[in-house]
């Protein structure tokens, strides 16, 4: 058994050295490091005295460029290592075997097991029969099996030589060692193998051609630093906001009235949970991750994505994360709260003598309004997208109050839905049904009374649902209203103005005002959307 070296860390090089004694250096220091990380060591050692790995441990050839700097430019050259192949796990259903060789190794092997199974047959043929054959009949058969041995040994032996016979540098016949036990080629403890090839340099690396590249080190070197400066981390750095910052600062970014009315907004999001609250994904304070998520949110200062990233001084992946984590808080809360007012929260909290014609009524107003999209290159997508009322291509959510003032924005739809369409199929109206039989007042069923636009013709949807509508009246072509018809119309638009704050509350994010754009997230814009409303 012969025993390798470890390859030893080169000196370093003198000043003024070539550039392929550079590469070459380079190339030696990976190999030595490569070496080390496969046998367990640190890649920075340079200590390999005694290090020794024996000729039947495997290895394996890997690619890897190396660079190195030469006058001023940035130099790269692919390089084949060969090195030992690293430990696994070990593992502790099935031991460790020896390894069998190659395809041409376990040829051989089978060609031995082969002899060996012959010999143990012939000998139990000449056992059953030796016992009834007379004397001369088992000489005759002895001779003929001797004769059939020797020409089987012949035969073997000629095949294993044309098998090898094209491995010059091998300097024995049989090479593997599982293959060498299994043919009886046991040496003793303290003699020196014959078998093993002798190669003084098994662990090598050879330069692979046409790979050397040539790369401006000044400019390399000034994208890293501008990578460096612009990724550089915010906690170096003091917080860029403070609880204590202005109201009016507040108001401008966030459009919350103040940092008192934000804090209490994080709280009821986070249900009181105050280690939730102070969870961070960046180097960014807690509070500068909810500042930096409202502040997207209303998208009226820093609306760009290169403006974030330089106010915030961290790069879009982890802007994208707080975004996405402080979203999944909100939409954890919209759905853990009930979707509706009680009846008993939206007659306290509403207006009695404004609204006393609707004392006993639960009454809530929907309509709908545009989110601009982009003109999508795609027909289909172009097409399922504009609006002729608009006159363009958006988005198309629907925007709902109760007379205390809860509003709700429900699922974004595309623009070419019609107002009926989006009201019988959108689900808000079996979500009403729903939530009416769950809420009872003394023990009754109070119905929603639906306030709806002309548009809608939503009288069946509702008669469906157990519920009420009340919509302005339609009539035929040039036929003019009747005196009742005029004043309920009148009643009903009257009664519906309030619908119009609330479309107007979900219009006063620029993100929704400015609407959709084509790098943007759709599951992203449409959570923000849906969380807008509380």
């Amino acid at each position: 058994i012969q025993f390798n070296r470890i390859p030893p860390a080169p000196p370093d090089l003198p000043d003024g050295a070539s550039q392929d004694r550079k590469l070459t250096h380079r190339a030696k220091r990976e190999l030595h490091a490569e070496m080390m990380e496969r046998i367990g060591r640190s890649r920075r050692g340079d200590d390999t005295k005694g290090l020794r790995i024996c000729n039947c441990h495997p290895t394996e050839t890997i690619h890897r460029r190396v660079y190195v700097e030469h006058d001023g430019m940035m130099i790269s050259k692919a390089f084949d290592f060969t090195v030992v192949v690293g430990a696994g796990v070990a593992s502790n259903i099935n031991p460790s075997q020896a390894s069998k060789g190659v395809g041409k190794d376990r040829l051989v092997q089978q060609q031995l097991n082969q002899l060996r199974d012959d010999e143990d047959t012939a000998r139990l043929q000449k056992e059953s029969t030796s016992c009834n054959a007379s004397p001369l009949e088992m000489a005759e058969r002895e001779n003929i099996r001797l004769k059939g041995e020797v020409a089987s040994a012949r035969l073997e032996m000629q095949r294993l030589a044309e098998l090898t016979s094209n491995d010059s540098h091998h300097s024995s016949l049989i090479t593997c060692p599982a293959v060498e036990k299994s043919a009886g080629f046991v040496e003793g403890k303290n003699m020196t193998s014959n078998l093993a090839p002798n190669q003084k340099r098994r662990f090598r690396f050879v330069a692979v051609k046409n790979s050397l590249l040539h790369t401006s080190s000044k400019n390399a070197a000034s994208k890293r630093g501008e990578r460096k400066e612009k990724n550089a981390l915010s906690a170096e750095k003091p917080p860029t906001v403070l609880p204590s910052m202005a109201a009016s600062e507040v108001k401008r970014r966030t459009g919350f009235c103040d940092v008192s009315t934000l804090l209490a907004y994080v709280i009821v999001v986070c249900n009181g949970d105050f280690d939730r609250m102070r969870q961070k994904r960046t180097s960014l304070t807690w509070f500068e991750e909810w500042f930096l998520y409202f502040e997207w949110k209303y998208h009226i200062t820093n609306v760009r994505q290169q403006d974030m990233e330089v106010a915030w001084g961290i790069e879009k992946k982890l802007i994208t994360q707080v975004k996405d984590c402080k979203a999944a808080l909100e939409m954890a809360m919209l759905q853990s709260w009930p979707t509706f007012a009680s009846f008993e929260e939206d007659k306290e909290l509403r207006n009695p003598q404004k609204w006393a014609k609707y004392d006993k009524y639960r009454v809530i107003q929907w309509d709908m309004t545009n989110v601009p999209a982009p003109k999508f290159g795609d027909a289909s997508l172009y097409r399922a997208t504009y609006n002729q009322y608009y006159g363009e291509n958006c988005g198309k959510p629907g925007v709902g109050i109760q007379l205390c003032g809860w509003i709700l924005l429900w699922k974004l739809w595309t623009g070419a839905v019609e107002d009926g369409t989006y009201h019988s199929k959108a689900g808000y109206i079996a979500a009403q049904k729903k939530f009416q039989e769950a809420d009872l007042v003394d023990g009754k069923v109070i119905k929603f009374h639906n306030i709806l636009d002309r548009g809608y013709r939503g009288n069946v949807t509702a008669f469906r649902a157990d519920q009420d509508c009340l919509q302005p009246p339609s009539s035929r072509s040039d036929m003019r209203f009747t005196g009742k018809q005029t004043i309920h119309s009148g009643a009903v638009a009257r009664d519906r103005s309030g619908n119009e704050r609330g479309v107007r509350a979900m219009k006063r994010s620029g993100l929704f005002s400015r609407g959709f754009k084509e790098s943007m997230s759709a599951k992203r814009f449409s959570d923000a959307l849906l969380t807008w409303g509380l």
